[in-house]
């Protein structure tokens, strides 16, 4: 009886936390996908890559655990890759990583347990700092207003 009021008081703590980083990791892939105009460096596509691995087995493990929230993550990916506008090498690479996340966890957690409630925790982490660490990149890559541009927009809020 103990043990499963722990195990309950652990499920739901990592359920509200995945919750609320999910939050903060959506706004930065709305950051993202908004600036995902210049070209990425190689550390940004390995972020990305890296990304699209972290959505994947999330995808499997929030699963697994009865989240219940149906396609979310997977939906995310699709997103990103709206987003992204890669070429056609380079979304099948997204993909690619994706299912691989998806296939090596679900390969080894077949039922929830503290362990996949503890790697839910860690991916759901470094998910939002890897999504946080790309919207900066993309943010210092914005090219500035030009003067004409700035007379311009600031006309139409007058």
């Amino acid at each position: 009886m103990i043990h499963q009021n722990i195990t309950d008081i652990i499920r739901l703590k990592t359920r509200l936390f995945a919750l609320s980083v999910l939050g903060l990791f959506a706004l930065a892939l709305v950051n993202t996908a908004a600036l995902a105009q210049t070209t990425p460096s190689l550390e940004y596509d390995r972020q990305l890559m890296r990304l699209a691995e972290i959505l994947g087995a999330v995808h499997h493990l929030r699963e697994v655990c009865t989240a219940n929230e149906g396609q979310l993550w997977r939906d995310q990916m699709i997103k990103l890759l709206g987003a992204e506008r890669p070429s056609a090498a380079k979304r099948a690479r997204l993909i690619k990583n994706f299912n691989q996340g998806y296939r090596s966890y679900k390969r080894t957690y077949r039922q929830c347990n503290q362990a996949a409630n503890l790697a839910i925790s860690r991916f759901t982490r470094e998910g939002a700092g890897l999504a946080q660490a790309m919207a900066r990149v993309r943010l210092k890559e914005t090219p500035a207003p030009t003067p004409s541009e700035q007379t311009s927009s600031s006309a139409v809020n007058r």
